[in-house]
C-alpha cells in the first residue's frame, strides 16, 4: 500500500534530501553539471553490485578530470595541494554522501522492494564544500521507485560510430547521444554504435552480446574495452557468468560477415540485466554498403537464460550500512 502524501522520486545531494523529483533520469543528468555517474538499482534495501559501482564511479572521475580538466577544476586542484592521485582521495566522498542518499530514501519516499538509483559526481565549486573535510565533490542521487518485470526480445538499429571517452561514464554522453535517438526508427529499442569496419561494438546505454553456434559448439562474442566501449557492471557480470557455466568467451566487435552463425543476442545494463534481441537491422554495411538484417533463430534462448541465472550468483547485495565501510 503507497505511503500517504511520501513522493515515489526525489533528488539528494550530499546526503540530504533536496526536493520531489518528477523528472526522468535522462532530465535529471541534463540539468545539472557534467560528470561522471552510474545507474544501479536496490532491492528491499540492498544496493546491488555496489563496489563494482563504486569502483567505476572513481575510475569515471580520474579519467574525466585528465580528459576534460575543467569537469573538476576545483577537485584537481585540491589534490594537487595534497599531492596525491584524486582516484584515491575521492572514494571515500562518494561513498559516504551515496549511502548517506540512500540511507535517506526510505525516509523521504514512498516504500518500495525496488528503486532505481542515479548517482552523479561533479566538481563542488558552487557547493562551498570545507576542502578539510575532502576533495570538493557534489555528489547528486536521483532515487525513483522502480518495477521490474519481464521484457519481449527487442529489435536493435545499427547507427553511428563509438562514443568519445568510452572508458568513463560521463553525463555529458546523454546529450550526445541525442542525434542518433532522433534517427533510430519507430519500434527499435535500442540503437547499436559500430567500428569503421562494420564491427558491432554497444548500445547507447547497453552493452551488446551475440552467441555464436548452439550447444557446446556456441560461445558468447562481444566488443572488448580496448575497442571502445563502456565496461558496463552488468558485462562484466555476464563474462564471469560464461566463463563459469563454461561458454568460451571471445572479446571481439561481432561482425556481420558471421551473421549465419548467430543463434542468439542479447543487451546488458544494470536496469535491464539481460533482454534478449529478436532482430538487428543494419541500413547500410560499411563494408559492403549494402543492408543487412539478421533475425535471431532463439531470441530467448538457452544460452541467455542460463546467463541470467547465473549472474544472479556472482552479483553482490551491499546493505546501507556497509557501503561505506
Amino acid at each position: 500500500m503507497a505511503e500517504k502524501g511520501k513522493p515515489k522520486c526525489g533528488l539528494f545531494r550530499n546526503g540530504t534530501f533536496v526536493e520531489e523529483a518528477e523528472l526522468s533520469p535522462q532530465k535529471f543528468l541534463l540539468d545539472f553539471p557534467k560528470g561522471a555517474y552510474t545507474t544501479l538499482l536496490s532491492r528491499d534495501g540492498k544496493v546491488v553490485d555496489w563496489e563494482l559501482h563504486l569502483q567505476r564511479l572513481n575510475r569515471s572521475v580520474a579519467l574525466l578530470a585528465q580528459e576534460t580538466p575543467q569537469a573538476y577544476e576545483h577537485c584537481l586542484q585540491w589534490a594537487q595541494n595534497k599531492d596525491a592521485a584524486l582516484e584515491v582521495l575521492v572514494n571515500s566522498k562518494i561513498s559516504s554522501h551515496a549511502e548517506k542518499s540512500l540511507e535517506a530514501c526510505n525516509n523521504f519516499l514512498e516504500k518500495c522492494s525496488v528503486r532505481m538509483i542515479v548517482i552523479l559526481v561533479v566538481d563542488g565549486a558552487d557547493a562551498n564544500l570545507d576542502a578539510a573535510k575532502g576533495p570538493p565533490l557534489d555528489v547528486l542521487v536521483y532515487a525513483k521507485n522502480f518495477e521490474e518485470f519481464p521484457k519481449p526480445p527487442c529489435d536493435v538499429y545499427v547507427l553511428g560510430g563509438p562514443r568519445s571517452i568510452h572508458e568513463a561514464k560521463h553525463s555529458q554522453w546523454v546529450l550526445d547521444r541525442r542525434p542518433l535517438e532522433s534517427l533510430k526508427p519507430e519500434g527499435f529499442h535500442e540503437v547499436i554504435l559500430s567500428t569503421d569496419n562494420g564491427g558491432l561494438l554497444e548500445g547507447l546505454v547497453t552493452n551488446f552480446f551475440v552467441v555464436a553456434g548452439t550447444g557446446k559448439e556456441a560461445k558468447l562474442i562481444t566488443a572488448s574495452i580496448s575497442d571502445g566501449v563502456l565496461g558496463g557492471t552488468m558485462r562484466k557480470r555476464v563474462i564471469q557468468g560464461a566463463i563459469s557455466l563454461g561458454v568460451p568467451v571471445v572479446e571481439t566487435p561481432p561482425r556481420s560477415d558471421e551473421i549465419d552463425t548467430w543463434s542468439e543476442a542479447f543487451l546488458t545494463n544494470s536496469v535491464i540485466g539481460i533482454r534478449s534481441v529478436r532482430r538487428i537491422v543494419c541500413p547500410k554495411d560499411k563494408t559492403s554498403m549494402t543492408d543487412w538484417e539478421r533475425i535471431l533463430p532463439s531470441p530467448e534462448g538457452p544460452v541467455a537464460a542460463a546467463l541470467a541465472d547465473e549472474v544472479l550468483s556472482h552479483q553482490t547485495m551491499a546493505f546501507m550500512d556497509d557501503m561505506s565501510s
